[in-house]
């Protein structure tokens, strides 16, 4: 699969504040993911996780602080220019349109299309080679509707790589997925080069396949680094609550997550 990762830029976030209802949902967030890096955001539910990555994708303003997207602040960035860099994949998608699988894929080639209206179905190089590297050449003539939620996260995947992306975005990517299917996806995302920022709910595929890791708790920054200096017993406990063992994985050499049990309030710390 080709992707425009020549010269990916970095994602820096500065003091970000977020408040909705009266309630803080980021407080103060300052993190990077460094340029041509997987760089995963962890951390229990609730914990900002999906804001921190809408604040990236501007489809919300922080009420202060910045988010830089190589050196830019991402609402500087023309709308076309910021669809030719950026690639979303996000939890849950939908559309009440009638699609096909490869029209749905299509639609990421649009910011790279010579004018904006190309109609759909005149498929593309892209297009094919989405397909084929997320397996599911067999699905291009289906309907969306009549996937299953891991088929359509596939198809959603297939989609942003159809972009040509310098940065993808994801959001919980393994959700619906089975295991092989998430280790597929990740060993794919982790091959393009690109700057990868994504949300991640099993930590032990945030031991696996992340360069960097950003924790949040109650939308703060609790600590950043590689996943061998934030994934320790004493964190787990503090941040999930948990009674956890870190060992070294006999494969990869990082960490290897045990989990035995929920932490008692002495091991939680002051959460």
């Amino acid at each position: 699969m080709t992707a425009a990762s020549d010269g990916a830029p970095g994602i820096e976030i500065h003091g970000v504040d977020f408040v909705r209802g009266g309630e803080h949902i980021l407080r103060d967030v300052t993190a990077v993911a460094p340029a041509g890096r997987f760089t995963g955001v962890i951390g229990p539910n609730g914990s900002g996780k999906s804001t921190l990555l809408s604040m990236v994708m501007r489809w919300q303003r922080p009420d202060s602080g910045r988010v830089l997207l190589g050196g830019r602040d991402v609402h500087d960035i023309r709308r076309r220019d910021f669809a030719r860099m950026v690639a979303e994949v996000e939890q849950h998608s939908a559309t009440v349109l009638e699609l096909t699988v490869e029209q749905i894929v299509e639609l990421g080639t649009i910011p790279n299309a010579s004018g904006w209206g190309r109609p759909l179905g005149e498929a593309s190089a892209d297009v094919d080679d989405a397909l084929r590297t997320l397996g599911i050449e067999d699905l291009r003539l289906r309907a969306w509707q009549t996937l299953s939620g891991g088929e359509r996260q596939k198809v959603q995947m297939a989609r942003a790589l159809a972009q040509r992306p310098q940065v993808l975005v994801l959001d919980e990517p393994t959700n619906h997925l089975d295991v092989a299917a998430g280790l597929h996806l990740l060993d794919v995302a982790c091959g393009l080069g690109l700057t990868v920022l994504a949300a991640v709910h099993d930590l032990q595929l945030a031991a696996m396949y992340c360069d960097r890791l950003i924790v949040l708790d109650d939308g703060r920054v609790h600590a950043v680094g590689t996943p061998d200096e934030v994934l320790t017993p004493e964190l787990l406990a503090e941040v999930y609550g948990l009674d956890a063992q870190v060992m070294r994985h006999p494969v990869t050499g990082g960490p290897l997550i045990v989990m035995c049990g929920v932490a008692d309030d002495s091991e939680r710390g002051q959460r």
